[in-house]
């Protein structure tokens, strides 16, 4: 009888770990409307190897690691702007670094895939 109440006990242990670790994603930003307003300047902050091999169409290289060395290729600080790297990791970083830098108008798109998912398109190889 004992063991049935351990059992139970680590499997509700188990289920509760797993919503904690896996709950679901937010809803990626939505893709570039044909708007009216400037075109948001799209950044991958993945490295140069990274970049050259898949990358969104219309985006700008700027590594995370080298964020700090051009900040003037962002644009003034109302510049709208889309990050994304791999998974996301990198883009959320260089959101924080954006922001406080002034920058105000600033989205993380998340990873490549994500981005492609909401619409964002690859550029042809």
């Amino acid at each position: 009888m004992i063991w049935a109440i351990s059992a139970i006990a680590v499997a509700g242990l188990a289920v509760a770990v797993w919503l904690l670790l896996f709950k679901p994603l937010p809803d990626p930003p939505p893709a570039p409307a044909a708007a009216d307003g400037p075109q948001p300047l799209l950044v991958d902050v993945r490295k140069p190897v990274e970049f050259v091999k898949d990358r969104l169409e219309g985006a700008v290289n700027i590594p995370l690691d080298d964020m700090q060395h051009h900040m003037g290729r962002f644009g003034p600080q109302g510049t709208p702007i889309r990050l994304y790297c791999c998974s996301g990791r990198r883009s959320k970083i260089a959101l924080g670094k954006l922001r406080r830098e002034g920058f105000t108008d600033v989205v993380d798109l998340g990873g490549i895939n994500a981005a492609v998912a909401a619409g964002w398109p690859r550029a042809r190889r």
